[in-house]
């Protein structure tokens, strides 16, 4: 169970609170830097080739960092009520630098939450909507990139003399990471819609009614862009995922930049409906609960699309059909991962009976009866009792 906050009776009241954080990396992994790595080389007589030593020292894993990601989170909330009734509605934005350059998360979360009593505190009902909008931006093949900066030779400059990205393609697999973060956009928006709606209502001869409605519906807008350099420079190179997910596998691009774009929705709404029977009589104490409940859940609706070969790289990820990948041979445009969408139902009575003699002697008896669109097309229904003593 989840509690949230809820308003008090008397005068409005209006709160705010804020902060704002600088961070830095606190460690970094340690390598050698370009002196000692030349000083290394000389000691066991080896060397450079003229394509790697241009002279330079630098630190790669500085080159994709920010020296310093700032944050701030502000919120500002209004609450009130009276002796029946108590309402809260709150606004919170948070803007937060990532460590490594050119990623950040925007958030915007909006609240409402109102509850009220009526016909002599017999009936309570209320509603809670929150609204969360979000806007990230991170870096493509990010694992990658943080590999590259522990591996890339720090004798090697960020760029040459004519201000173009340094690239030595004669070692397998070995990118400037500054210039894949350069070159590369990741954007995803994501907007989480949370509604719910309650009611109880207390009946004579120790009877109880709650009805409970939910909708969230949880949407996602990413898009990602790999622009001509990218493709053009970096075409076979391999992935870094995570350890444990899946081997390193090689990535193929379509020319002249290649875009991502992906929108996808899950959809849940739930109702829950159930009458409580609480009595006592003596020693004896009954609690008798019956009720129905209904879940739909509809997940990953939208689309994923892959496409390359744009005029400019100005367009990015914005107009696909700017793009002309049938220009490219052996290439195909692609449409995603299958079966990522799938839809659910579940559907339920039940019923329970809790007995208590003189608290000491406890019995439990309950049934459901369970239907759901993911068992056989034959067995879309089970039923599943339960019974129950105990002694104390």
């Amino acid at each position: 169970m989840v509690s949230t906050r809820k308003g008090k009776a008397g005068l409005a009241q209006v709160s705010y609170g804020g902060y704002a954080g600088l961070e830095k990396v606190s460690s970094e992994l340690k390598v050698m830097d370009a002196s000692e790595l030349r000083s290394f080389v000389t000691k066991n007589n080896l060397a450079f080739t003229p394509a790697d030593d241009k002279g330079a020292s630098t630190n790669w894993q500085k080159a994709v960092e920010r020296s310093s990601a700032y944050s701030t989170n502000h919120n500002i909330s209004v609450s009130g009520g009276t002796d029946h009734s108590n309402y809260i509605a709150s606004l919170n934005y948070a803007d937060k630098q990532g460590i490594l350059r050119g990623s950040s998360l925007q958030r915007v979360i909006g609240r409402l939450a109102i509850e009220q009593y009526a016909i002599k505190d017999k009936v309570r009902f209320g509603f809670n909507v929150t609204n969360s909008v979000s806007s990230a931006d991170d870096i493509p093949f990010r694992n990658t990139v943080l590999l590259e900066s522990a591996l890339y030779l720090p004798v090697s400059p960020i760029r040459n003399a004519d201000g173009s990205y340094f690239e030595n393609f004669n070692h397998q697999n070995y990118m400037n990471p500054v210039a894949m973060m350069d070159h590369s956009q990741l954007n995803t928006k994501y907007n989480n819609l949370a509604a719910s709606f309650f009611t109880q209502v207390k009946l004579p001869f120790g009877l109880k009614y709650d009805l409970n409605v939910s909708y969230q519906d949880y949407s996602s807008l990413q898009g990602v862009y790999l622009d001509s350099y990218y493709t053009g420079n970096y075409n076979g190179m391999y992935n870094n995922p995570d350890p444990g997910q899946t081997f390193h596998l090689p990535q193929t691009f379509g020319s002249g930049g290649q875009a991502t774009r992906s929108s996808y929705k899950t959809t849940t709404r739930v109702i829950e409906s159930f009458l409580t029977w609480d009595r006592k009589f003596g020693d004896h104490s009954i609690n008798a609960v019956a009720g129905y409940s209904w879940q739909d859940q509809t997940t990953n609706e939208g689309f994923t699309v892959t496409t390359a070969n744009f005029p400019v790289n100005s367009i990015s990820y914005n107009n696909l059909a700017l793009s002309n990948p049938y220009g490219i041979s052996n290439w195909n445009v692609s449409f995603g991962p299958d079966g990522v969408y799938y839809k659910t139902r579940l559907i339920s009575d039940f019923g329970r009976v809790n007995y208590n003699y003189m608290d000491k002697y406890l019995l439990q008896a309950s049934i459901r009866r369970d239907g759901s669109s993911v068992f056989g097309t034959d067995h879309q229904w089970g039923y599943f009792p339960s019974v129950g003593a105990a002694w104390r």
